[in-house]
């Protein structure tokens, strides 16, 4: 059955690489090089490469350690064999049984191919001779080669995921660079062991490549584990109080199903989801006696449990990878009237993060059973929303809210709910909602300032080279 992320673009795509692939394969044509032993020496090399890559978390895509095998082809062959190596040193079992789609399997040798092809041409205009420009050659031929590489990677990646191409290169490219440019000198050095001692000393080369490929996999791991981290942060409060159970990730899908509604970018999704699962953190503080009474609080327990969220601030700033998430986190019990807790903010200089994770926590709060009472159903807690509604909440967050509550399938995903909202119901509430204080501006819409004191699964690329889509 046809994948339905993958969308007419990536076929134009295909299509257009699959042309270039061509007329470069054409312009290159050198038939002799197929009779050259060393051209299936280098494809072994690289085959061996590409046979243990790492996945990439939370993506569709793998790295392995098989670039400066495909860039010390092209320095001792000439462009032409780089782009056959390139292009068929990259395969792996998974692709030759096509058991991911085939667009992406082709779309991955013209890439590597390209790639592979650009690095030798370069290197050979500039640094075939040696002399001064045999670093300027290496190194531009190199950067040619992930340009083309990470960049045609980021493009189909993007579109399959419905983000934009800056987010997916910063979250799994980006972190990359500095290992791509540490295997750019083990090219060169590969070739000059190859010209002067021959071809089976470079299988000591191994050695240093699986090292590297060990780096790689323990990078993978450690994003991984991040946010593995996350989920258990959110589940050691719930240990302490069984009747929050599951409420911080119910938290979290709401408010990434209501900021979906609001446009937000799916950096701020992924981010917005951490932020659910973490905005009670602080409560690990907070005393077994007040988490857990029954009775209403006092003054005195109350001023205790309003510091939850600076504390629950002040566990997870250190922690960069959640970017904008820790600041939501500590400004999700302020008020769109200035009134709420710690900072006492009002109206949009609220962070987005913060007025929708307020919306969907009363929301889940509402809905759950407690000890002193049963959980409201939800046309009613739609009704305190709009009660508060320019007081409490951003009026525009709960009219978002509002078109969730009326879609049975979202009710169901979201919320483990079969009662919805009636049309009528929400009708009348919409219109209540006309000439209520709030908004969400454009800018805060398409990005949060990640220094604001107080990341849906990816398919795609990581740490390491060739970038490609297993």
């Amino acid at each position: 059955m046809e994948n339905p992320r993958i969308r007419p673009q990536h076929y134009a795509i295909l299509t257009l690489l699959g042309g270039l692939f061509g007329l470069v394969a054409f312009h290159l044509w050198e038939p002799s090089i197929f009779h050259d032993p060393a051209l299936y020496g280098f494809l072994f090399l690289a085959l061996l490469a590409e046979a243990l890559p790492v996945d990439l978390p939370q993506t569709r895509a793998t790295v392995s350690v098989g670039f400066p095998i495909i860039f010390a082809t092209g320095i001792i062959l000439g462009p032409f064999a780089g782009l056959v190596v390139g292009a068929f040193g990259t395969l792996n079992l998974r692709q030759l049984l096509f058991r991911v789609p085939w667009v992406f399997v082709f779309f991955n040798r013209f890439q590597l191919g390209l790639a592979a092809a650009a690095s030798a041409w370069i290197y050979d205009s500039l640094a075939a001779d040696g002399g001064s420009m045999l670093w300027v050659g290496l190194f531009l031929g190199g950067a040619a080669y992930f340009i083309i590489n990470a960049g045609s990677v980021t493009w189909v990646m993007a579109l399959y995921h419905s983000v934009t191409a800056g987010y997916f290169f910063r979250r799994f490219v980006l972190g990359t660079v500095p290992a791509y440019i540490a295997l750019i000198p083990m090219a060169w050095v590969m070739a000059s062991i190859y010209t002067q001692v021959g071809f089976w000393a470079l299988l000591v080369f191994f050695l240093p490549l699986f090292a590297a490929r060990e780096s790689f996999r323990l990078y993978s791991e450690l994003r991984r584990a991040s946010r593995e981290m996350v989920v258990t942060l959110a589940r050691t409060l719930e240990v302490r109080d069984p009747y929050t159970a599951g409420h911080s990730e119910r938290v979290a899908r709401l408010a990434v199903a209501m900021g979906r509604k609001l446009g937000l970018s799916q950096e701020d999704l992924d981010y917005l989801h951490l932020a659910g699962l973490l905005h009670d953190i602080g409560k690990v503080a907070i005393p077994d006696a007040i988490l857990s009474k029954e009775g209403p609080l006092t003054e005195e327990e109350r001023a205790i449990m309003e510091l939850h969220p600076g504390t629950g601030y002040e566990i997870i700033k250190g922690l960069q990878f959640l970017g904008p998430s820790r600041g939501w986190v500590l400004h999700h019990h302020e008020r769109w009237d200035g009134e709420g807790y710690p900072g006492g903010l009002e109206g949009e200089v609220i962070p987005i993060g913060g007025r929708i994770l307020a919306v969907a926590d009363a929301v889940d709060a509402m809905l759950s059973d407690r000890p002193y009472r049963k959980g409201f159903d939800l046309p009613h807690v739609c009704q305190e929303l709009v009660n508060g509604a320019g007081t409490q909440f951003d009026s525009h967050i709960v009219r978002v809210f509002l078109d969730v509550a009326v879609d049975s399938t979202l009710v169901e995903e979201v919320l483990g709910r079969t009662d919805v909202l009636s049309l009528d119901d929400a009708y009348r509430l919409q219109a209540a909602l006309e000439h209520r204080p709030g908004g969400v501006s454009e800018a805060a819409v398409t990005r949060e300032p990640s220094s604001v004191e107080g990341e849906r699964g990816l398919p795609g690329t990581g740490t390491g080279q060739p970038h490609e889509i297993p």
